[in-house]
């Protein structure tokens, strides 16, 4: 089961967001680099900023996560996993739910 932060879909609230700046607020948020991303770390710091970039490429369907995949050299049932392991622990209320807040208010700002 997913992470229930998603937020309402409803009337293209979502049609502003490229993958562009989900990248951007995900490296950011992780103080991280795309390219080490896509190295075959299994580094926890790397694994969480993947996992959060499939989470809200999701959200917002910005993109697939096929393509998430790709960025990362991950198969897609990988990603699939990560994104599932992820909303389960913010469900479990943890400091990660409010970063996963955070980054969701961010994108649903209009100026985003």
């Amino acid at each position: 089961m997913g992470c229930e932060l998603k937020l309402p879909v409803g009337s293209g609230q979502w049609a502003h967001i490229n993958v562009e700046f989900l990248q951007e607020l995900v490296l950011r948020e992780f103080s991280t680099i795309m390219s080490d991303l896509g190295t075959r770390s299994q580094r926890r710091s790397l694994a969480l900023s993947r996992a959060v970039m499939a989470w809200l490429a999701v959200q917002t369907a910005a993109t697939t996560l096929t393509e998430v995949a790709s960025w990362f050299n991950r198969d897609v049932v990988t990603m699939s996993a990560a994104e599932r392991r992820l909303g389960e622990r913010a469900e479990q209320g943890t400091e990660l739910r409010k970063v996963m807040e955070r980054l969701l208010a961010e994108v649903s700002r209009p100026e985003a």
